[in-house]
């Protein structure tokens, strides 16, 4: 299965991506000479835009001119990914963008723009790992007695997400097909409101991104039972990972990463992944990514290319089998 931890290291991706820029130093040279934008599909303020003014400002540095943040929320990032893929292929116009993207090809065919014909991925940026909780009153404590739980009694329990067709409304679906067993979905709007009906037992699960989650776990407001991520998480040692405690080799993340329309040459796509990595291999951005829970990541355009390609092909599958459609 491609996960994001499965790219090149980053010494590996800037080994060969400097070989590629030594050979393509003429075509660079005048790249970049005026600013750059970097469209988001979210709102200021939020995570992934912090993530991405953070990228931005370090990205800038290395490439000797500002990268402008233009925040274009709307139709779970469509809108802003629809304004890239209209951009000038010169480079200059970036987009930000989320594990949204392959979410919203795989549940809405009829998108402004081909996900994979008109973008070209840059380089994977961040992952933040997700957190399967449940009510603290429920009564399983391990996988193996939530699965009993829910085998024992279909349809019965409900499980809540930031809304439908968000990672963490597909990410339950799949676990939940796989192992053949019936819950409720129950969609809210953001993460936030269906914490707080978690907790308050209105609802009795979900998988939300660690961030948001780690608080309510620490104050035993809710409990973890298992982390989607490939190891466990340094801040939930004792929580197992679903590919330990249920389904082997699963793996699954909000992942975030950066791309330009399809045909912007292939120099200055290898000039913008090099400058990237570099910010990602910062220790004061590696350290301020933690602290908002997420992890640095990195890739060559190719691998986020195919990745992309994976996560498209992968989401579908569970969207047509759960019959899940776009709000």
């Amino acid at each position: 299965m491609n996960t994001p931890q499965n790219f090149l290291t980053r010494r590996q991706a800037l080994a060969a991506l400097g070989a590629m820029a030594v050979g393509t130093a003429n075509a660079q040279a005048a790249y970049p000479s005026r600013p750059l934008r970097m469209l988001i599909g979210f709102s200021a303020g939020g995570p992934t835009d912090n993530i991405a003014r953070l990228l931005a400002i370090k990205l800038g540095e290395f490439l000797g001119q500002p990268v402008l943040i233009e925040n274009r929320p709307g139709a779970n990032a469509v809108l802003a990914a629809d304004a890239v893929s209209r951009a000038a292929a010169d480079g200059y116009t970036l987009l930000y963008n989320t594990s949204s993207f392959a979410l919203s090809a795989a549940l809405s065919p009829k998108l402004p723009y081909n996900p994979t014909r008109d973008f070209t991925g840059v380089a994977l940026t961040a992952s933040a790992p997700t957190v399967l909780i449940v009510n603290r009153d429920f009564k399983a404590r391990t996988i193996k007695e939530f699965i009993e739980q829910l085998d024992a009694n279909p349809g019965k329990y409900s499980y809540g997400s930031a809304g439908t067709g968000t990672i963490t409304h597909v990410i339950p679906a799949q676990l939940l097909q796989t192992a053949g067993l019936n819950a409720v979905h129950v969609p809210y709007k953001g993460s936030a409101p269906a914490l707080i009906d978690l907790f308050g037992g209105q609802i009795q699960f979900a998988v939300d991104a660690m961030s948001s989650a780690l608080p309510y776990i620490r104050d035993g407001r809710v409990r973890a039972l298992a982390v989607t991520s490939v190891e466990r998480i340094p801040s939930l040692p004792d929580v197992p990972t679903i590919s330990e405690s249920w389904i082997k080799g699963y793996e699954a993340s909000a992942w975030q990463g950066l791309m330009v329309p399809a045909a912007v040459p292939a120099s200055i796509v290898a000039r913008l992944n090099l400058e990237i990595l570099k910010v990602l291999a910062l220790p004061d951005v590696r350290a301020q990514m933690a602290k908002q829970g997420t992890d640095p990541l990195g890739s060559t355009p190719d691998a986020y290319n195919a990745f992309m390609r994976t996560e498209i092909e992968r989401w579908t599958k569970v969207a047509r089998a759960g019959n899940i459609a776009p709000e």
